[in-house]
Protein backbone atom coordinates (compact mmCIF):
# COMPACT_ATOMS: atom_id res chain seq x y z
CA UNK A 1 0.00 0.00 0.00
CA UNK A 2 1.08 3.59 -0.62
CA UNK A 3 1.19 5.57 2.22
CA UNK A 4 3.02 8.57 1.04
CA UNK A 5 0.24 10.69 -0.30
CA UNK A 6 -1.29 10.93 3.17
CA UNK A 7 1.34 10.03 6.07
CA UNK A 8 2.37 13.24 6.46
CA UNK A 9 -1.69 13.61 7.59
CA UNK A 10 -1.17 10.75 9.69
CA UNK A 11 1.61 12.19 11.45
CA UNK A 12 -0.55 15.08 11.89
CA UNK A 13 -3.49 13.65 13.20
CA UNK A 14 -1.25 11.28 16.29
CA UNK A 15 0.49 14.78 16.99
CA UNK A 16 -2.70 16.60 17.25
CA UNK A 17 -4.78 14.60 19.49
CA UNK A 18 -1.21 13.91 21.46
CA UNK A 19 -0.82 17.70 21.76
CA UNK A 20 -4.27 18.17 23.13
CA UNK A 21 -3.89 15.24 25.21
CA UNK A 22 -2.37 17.28 28.41
CA UNK A 23 -5.21 16.94 31.37
CA UNK A 24 -8.53 15.58 30.25
CA UNK A 25 -7.96 13.06 33.20
CA UNK A 26 -8.64 16.39 35.53
CA UNK A 27 -11.45 17.71 33.36
CA UNK A 28 -13.48 15.06 33.32
CA UNK A 29 -13.83 14.96 37.53
CA UNK A 30 -14.05 19.04 38.44
CA UNK A 31 -15.36 18.39 41.82
CA UNK A 32 -12.04 15.77 42.61
CA UNK A 33 -10.25 18.61 41.30
CA UNK A 34 -11.91 21.34 43.55
CA UNK A 35 -9.80 19.85 46.67
CA UNK A 36 -6.91 20.46 45.23
CA UNK A 37 -5.62 24.12 45.71
CA UNK A 38 -4.88 26.42 42.65
CA UNK A 39 -1.71 27.31 44.52
CA UNK A 40 -0.61 23.24 44.49
CA UNK A 41 -2.04 22.68 40.94
CA UNK A 42 0.12 25.75 39.60
CA UNK A 43 3.46 24.72 41.47
CA UNK A 44 2.62 21.24 39.91
CA UNK A 45 2.08 22.83 36.53
CA UNK A 46 5.23 25.09 36.85
CA UNK A 47 7.68 22.72 37.40
CA UNK A 48 6.50 19.93 34.77
CA UNK A 49 6.42 22.93 31.65
CA UNK A 50 10.45 23.42 33.03
CA UNK A 51 10.66 20.46 31.02
CA UNK A 52 10.63 21.57 27.48
CA UNK A 53 13.07 24.02 27.42
CA UNK A 54 15.38 21.44 29.45
CA UNK A 55 15.07 18.70 26.90
CA UNK A 56 15.60 21.06 23.74
CA UNK A 57 18.63 22.10 25.39
CA UNK A 58 19.62 18.59 25.89
CA UNK A 59 19.65 18.46 29.74
CA UNK A 60 17.91 15.25 30.25
CA UNK A 61 19.79 14.68 33.48
CA UNK A 62 18.15 18.03 35.07
CA UNK A 63 14.70 17.12 32.98
CA UNK A 64 14.28 14.00 34.88
CA UNK A 65 15.04 15.68 37.91
CA UNK A 66 11.81 17.77 37.11
CA UNK A 67 9.87 15.31 36.29
CA UNK A 68 10.45 13.61 39.45
CA UNK A 69 9.40 16.91 41.73
CA UNK A 70 6.55 16.85 39.05
CA UNK A 71 5.40 13.89 40.29
CA UNK A 72 6.29 14.17 44.00
CA UNK A 73 4.43 16.99 44.54
CA UNK A 74 1.17 16.09 42.21
CA UNK A 75 -2.18 17.37 43.89
CA UNK A 76 -3.54 13.97 43.42
CA UNK A 77 -3.06 10.21 42.01
CA UNK A 78 -4.61 11.85 38.21
CA UNK A 79 -1.96 14.30 38.33
CA UNK A 80 0.80 11.82 38.73
CA UNK A 81 -0.78 9.87 36.16
CA UNK A 82 -0.33 12.78 34.11
CA UNK A 83 3.15 13.57 34.42
CA UNK A 84 4.30 9.58 33.79
CA UNK A 85 2.94 10.14 30.79
CA UNK A 86 4.50 13.74 30.13
CA UNK A 87 7.98 11.96 31.37
CA UNK A 88 7.15 8.90 28.79
CA UNK A 89 6.53 10.80 26.25
CA UNK A 90 9.67 13.20 26.34
CA UNK A 91 12.70 10.54 27.00
CA UNK A 92 14.25 8.64 25.13
CA UNK A 93 16.31 6.62 28.38
CA UNK A 94 15.37 3.76 30.43
CA UNK A 95 13.50 6.48 32.86
CA UNK A 96 10.53 5.93 29.81
CA UNK A 97 9.42 2.25 30.40
CA UNK A 98 9.28 2.95 33.91
CA UNK A 99 7.17 5.83 33.29
CA UNK A 100 4.94 3.92 30.47
CA UNK A 101 4.95 1.40 32.98
CA UNK A 102 3.35 3.65 35.91
CA UNK A 103 1.21 5.10 33.41
CA UNK A 104 -0.52 2.14 32.08
CA UNK A 105 -1.65 1.96 35.79
CA UNK A 106 -4.58 4.24 35.09
CA UNK A 107 -5.94 1.49 33.23
CA UNK A 108 -6.53 -0.41 36.39
CA UNK A 109 -8.32 1.82 38.19
CA UNK A 110 -11.62 1.92 36.15
CA UNK A 111 -11.73 4.80 34.50
CA UNK A 112 -14.26 6.30 32.60
CA UNK A 113 -14.81 5.48 28.90
CA UNK A 114 -13.71 8.50 27.65
CA UNK A 115 -10.55 8.61 29.91
CA UNK A 116 -9.90 4.78 28.92
CA UNK A 117 -9.88 5.75 25.26
CA UNK A 118 -6.98 8.87 25.88
CA UNK A 119 -5.31 6.64 28.03
CA UNK A 120 -5.50 3.41 25.51
CA UNK A 121 -4.41 5.63 22.92
CA UNK A 122 -1.59 7.40 24.56
CA UNK A 123 -0.11 4.02 25.31
CA UNK A 124 -0.75 3.12 21.78
CA UNK A 125 1.29 6.04 20.35
CA UNK A 126 4.11 5.60 23.06
CA UNK A 127 4.93 2.17 22.15
CA UNK A 128 5.09 3.04 18.68
CA UNK A 129 7.38 5.73 19.97
CA UNK A 130 5.21 9.05 18.35
CA UNK A 131 7.31 12.04 20.44
CA UNK A 132 6.57 15.26 20.27
CA UNK A 133 10.60 15.76 20.27
CA UNK A 134 10.72 14.25 17.18
CA UNK A 135 11.60 15.99 13.62
CA UNK A 136 8.72 15.56 11.15
CA UNK A 137 11.01 13.61 9.01
CA UNK A 138 11.77 11.17 11.78
CA UNK A 139 7.62 11.24 12.92
CA UNK A 140 7.18 10.08 9.23
CA UNK A 141 9.91 7.47 9.01
CA UNK A 142 8.58 6.30 12.37
CA UNK A 143 4.66 5.80 10.86
CA UNK A 144 6.17 3.96 7.64
CA UNK A 145 8.67 1.52 9.36
CA UNK A 146 6.92 0.79 12.39
CA UNK A 147 3.77 0.48 11.77
CA UNK A 148 3.01 -3.31 12.09
CA UNK A 149 4.28 -3.22 16.11
CA UNK A 150 2.11 -5.25 17.35
CA UNK A 151 2.70 -4.02 20.78
CA UNK A 152 0.40 -1.17 20.01
CA UNK A 153 -2.36 -3.01 18.42
CA UNK A 154 -4.08 -4.13 21.69
CA UNK A 155 -4.33 -0.69 23.34
CA UNK A 156 -5.79 0.76 20.25
CA UNK A 157 -8.01 -1.87 20.22
CA UNK A 158 -9.27 -1.24 23.31
CA UNK A 159 -9.63 2.39 22.64
CA UNK A 160 -11.49 2.33 19.78
CA UNK A 161 -13.78 0.33 21.94
CA UNK A 162 -13.84 2.35 24.75
CA UNK A 163 -15.83 5.16 24.22
CA UNK A 164 -18.50 6.45 21.96
CA UNK A 165 -18.45 6.97 17.91
CA UNK A 166 -17.00 10.62 18.19
CA UNK A 167 -14.68 10.56 20.96
CA UNK A 168 -11.38 11.93 19.63
CA UNK A 169 -9.47 9.63 20.97
CA UNK A 170 -11.58 6.74 19.73
CA UNK A 171 -11.82 7.78 16.49
CA UNK A 172 -8.10 8.12 16.53
CA UNK A 173 -7.63 4.64 17.77
CA UNK A 174 -9.68 3.31 15.30
CA UNK A 175 -7.62 5.27 12.62
CA UNK A 176 -4.48 3.17 13.69
CA UNK A 177 -6.31 -0.26 13.88
CA UNK A 178 -7.24 -0.25 10.44
CA UNK A 179 -3.54 0.88 9.31
CA UNK A 180 -2.40 -2.24 11.74
CA UNK A 181 -4.70 -4.66 10.46
CA UNK A 182 -4.08 -3.59 6.46
CA UNK A 183 -0.49 -4.62 7.05
CA UNK A 184 -1.10 -7.51 8.57
CA UNK A 185 -4.03 -8.93 5.78
CA UNK A 186 -7.20 -8.29 7.49
CA UNK A 187 -8.07 -6.05 4.68
CA UNK A 188 -11.83 -6.50 4.55
CA UNK A 189 -12.22 -5.46 8.07
CA UNK A 190 -9.32 -2.81 8.03
CA UNK A 191 -11.66 -1.45 4.80
CA UNK A 192 -14.90 -1.57 7.47
CA UNK A 193 -13.60 0.57 10.24
CA UNK A 194 -12.42 3.28 7.48
CA UNK A 195 -15.70 3.03 5.10
CA UNK A 196 -17.52 4.09 9.19
CA UNK A 197 -14.82 6.87 9.72
CA UNK A 198 -15.15 8.07 6.36
CA UNK A 199 -19.10 8.17 7.17
CA UNK A 200 -19.00 10.34 10.13
CA UNK A 201 -21.35 13.02 10.27
CA UNK A 202 -19.74 16.44 11.52
CA UNK A 203 -22.78 17.87 12.62
CA UNK A 204 -22.86 15.68 15.39
CA UNK A 205 -19.65 17.82 16.68
CA UNK A 206 -22.56 20.28 17.89
CA UNK A 207 -23.46 18.13 20.32
CA UNK A 208 -20.38 18.63 21.85
CA UNK A 209 -20.45 21.82 24.86
CA UNK A 210 -18.97 25.09 23.53
CA UNK A 211 -15.98 24.36 25.99
CA UNK A 212 -14.45 21.09 27.52
CA UNK A 213 -11.07 21.33 29.44
CA UNK A 214 -8.13 19.39 27.73
CA UNK A 215 -4.58 21.09 27.27
CA UNK A 216 -2.58 21.76 24.20
CA UNK A 217 1.29 21.77 24.42
CA UNK A 218 1.05 24.00 28.07
CA UNK A 219 -0.43 22.19 31.40
CA UNK A 220 -1.84 25.62 31.53
CA UNK A 221 -4.07 25.94 28.55
CA UNK A 222 -7.29 24.20 29.45
CA UNK A 223 -9.90 25.01 26.92
CA UNK A 224 -10.67 23.77 23.35
CA UNK A 225 -13.73 24.97 21.29
CA UNK A 226 -16.36 22.47 19.88
CA UNK A 227 -15.33 23.97 16.19
CA UNK A 228 -11.70 22.02 16.79
CA UNK A 229 -13.78 18.87 17.54
CA UNK A 230 -15.63 19.31 14.26
CA UNK A 231 -12.34 19.92 12.70
CA UNK A 232 -10.64 16.59 14.54
CA UNK A 233 -14.32 14.80 12.87
CA UNK A 234 -13.22 16.29 9.56
CA UNK A 235 -10.24 15.31 9.43
CA UNK A 236 -10.58 11.84 10.52
CA UNK A 237 -13.19 11.56 7.48
CA UNK A 238 -10.36 12.74 5.15
CA UNK A 239 -7.58 10.41 6.68
CA UNK A 240 -10.03 7.32 6.01
CA UNK A 241 -11.61 7.94 2.85
CA UNK A 242 -7.73 9.03 1.34
CA UNK A 243 -6.85 5.47 3.20
CA UNK A 244 -9.40 3.46 1.12
CA UNK A 245 -8.68 5.25 -2.18
CA UNK A 246 -4.88 4.71 -1.74
CA UNK A 247 -5.22 1.19 -1.42
CA UNK A 248 -6.74 0.89 -4.61
CA UNK A 249 -3.67 2.19 -6.22
CA UNK A 250 -1.85 -0.35 -8.46
CA UNK A 251 2.10 0.52 -8.88
CA UNK A 252 2.89 1.41 -12.97
CA UNK A 253 -0.90 0.09 -13.81
CA UNK A 254 -2.70 2.80 -14.44
CA UNK A 255 -5.71 0.83 -16.24
CA UNK A 256 -6.18 -1.65 -12.63
CA UNK A 257 -6.16 1.67 -10.53
CA UNK A 258 -9.28 3.23 -12.07
CA UNK A 259 -10.87 -0.45 -12.52
CA UNK A 260 -10.12 -0.61 -8.43
CA UNK A 261 -11.95 2.82 -8.08
CA UNK A 262 -14.79 2.35 -9.79
CA UNK A 263 -15.49 -0.30 -7.92
CA UNK A 264 -14.99 2.11 -4.95
CA UNK A 265 -17.22 4.54 -6.06
CA UNK A 266 -19.78 1.74 -6.90
CA UNK A 267 -19.72 0.13 -3.27
CA UNK A 268 -19.77 3.82 -1.56
CA UNK A 269 -21.83 6.12 -3.94
CA UNK A 270 -22.35 9.67 -2.96
CA UNK A 271 -19.85 9.44 -0.34
CA UNK A 272 -16.59 11.18 0.92
CA UNK A 273 -15.01 7.85 -0.80
CA UNK A 274 -16.50 8.21 -3.60
CA UNK A 275 -15.68 12.08 -4.00
CA UNK A 276 -11.75 11.05 -3.41
CA UNK A 277 -11.98 7.78 -5.48
CA UNK A 278 -13.38 10.46 -8.19
CA UNK A 279 -10.92 12.97 -7.94
CA UNK A 280 -8.14 10.50 -7.95
CA UNK A 281 -9.65 8.64 -11.32
CA UNK A 282 -9.55 12.31 -12.93
CA UNK A 283 -6.13 13.32 -11.47
CA UNK A 284 -5.02 9.91 -13.05
CA UNK A 285 -6.89 10.75 -16.62
CA UNK A 286 -4.96 14.05 -16.87
CA UNK A 287 -2.18 12.58 -16.20
CA UNK A 288 -2.08 9.95 -18.78
CA UNK A 289 -3.41 12.60 -21.64
CA UNK A 290 -0.49 14.91 -20.79
CA UNK A 291 2.03 12.22 -21.58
Amino acid sequence: MNRHGFSLKLVFLAITVLLMAGLPAIAQSPKESECESQQQIDKWADELSKTSKLRYDKKYDEAIACYDRAIEISPNAEYKAETYFHKAQGLETWDRYEAIANYQKVLSEKPTAALRAETCFRLGSLHRNISLGKSEEEATQIVETEFSNENCLPYFEMGAAAAGEYDKYAMSCRVYVAFVYQDTGRTQEAEAILAKLAALDPSKAELFPDQFLVSCQSPRLFFVRKEETLQHVQMTREIAAETLVESCIVQRDDESTIARLQELCARYPKTLIAQEAENKIATIASTTNQS
